[in-house]
């Protein structure tokens, strides 16, 4: 079955052109982009809405949920990517 996609994740690179895939990836329908970046593993997360992405902000702990999948995702030592869900948290 074809269709598009739920969810895009983009890891960051030096001279990233991420953020200017934005536009293109709305005009496709798919819902929620992530942008991490691979050294502090700090992320973004982005949910279309009336066909542009709006930032989601963290929440008091630090977290940006992410509702396509439900998850939490926030920074842990290390620096490690933390995503949590109801039932686990895995750190990468």
């Amino acid at each position: 079955m074809e269709g598009r996609a739920e969810l895009v994740i983009e890891v960051l690179s030096p001279y990233d052109e991420s953020r200017d895939k934005l536009p293109f990836f709305a005009t496709c329908g798919i819902p929620e982009v992530w942008l991490v970046d691979p050294g502090t593993r700090v992320q973004e997360v982005f949910i279309l809405t009336a066909g542009r992405y709006v930032a989601v902000e963290p929440d008091a702990a630090g977290a940006r949920h992410a509702p396509v999948l439900g998850l939490a995702l926030s920074v842990a030592a290390g620096p490690k990517l933390r995503i949590a869900s109801s039932a686990r948290v895995v750190e990468i």
